[in-house]
């Protein structure tokens, strides 16, 4: 599975991946952490913190963080459920978000949006664009990679 986004008017095409997701599943919580300290790093201004961690429903519907391999193959599912909230530190000032989440082949669409794109904000008292846009999205496959 890969997430990928790009910002800014206008979009390039094709969108530069943001990170991959092949393989184990807590890669992609990994990178989102990697991510949030790479920002508070650099020190560009966030308005919050995001963070990423992996979690799966067993047959009983209680909640199992960081899944083993076992785990993941009884339950391949997952559930992307957030938003995106806003960038700042562009020269541009109107700015809008289109992203997308690529899946491989025995990964099924169950809800959601495969792609999308926010509406684009035009920040009047500083610098931070702020679209707030939800992404609920759930895949089911019968195997995993």
């Amino acid at each position: 599975m890969l997430l990928w986004g790009c910002f800014g008017v206008p979009a390039p095409s094709p969108p530069p991946p943001l990170f991959g997701l092949d393989s184990p599943p807590q890669l992609l919580a990994c990178c989102l952490n990697a991510a949030c300290v790479g920002l508070l790093d650099a020190g560009l201004p966030l308005s919050s913190l995001f963070c990423g961690v992996t979690c799966a429903l067993d047959a009983h519907g209680d909640i199992v963080l960081d899944p083993t391999a076992r785990q993941e193959q009884a339950m391949a599912e997952v559930h992307i459920i957030g938003q995106l909230l806003g960038a700042s530190g562009f020269s541009q000032r109107r700015l809008f978000c289109k992203w997308g989440l690529h899946a491989g082949g025995a990964w099924k669409l169950l809800g959601g949006l495969r792609e999308g794109q926010t509406q684009v904000d035009d920040p009047q008292a500083d610098d931070m664009a702020h679209w707030c846009h939800p992404l609920d999205v759930h895949f089911a496959t019968k195997g995993l990679q």
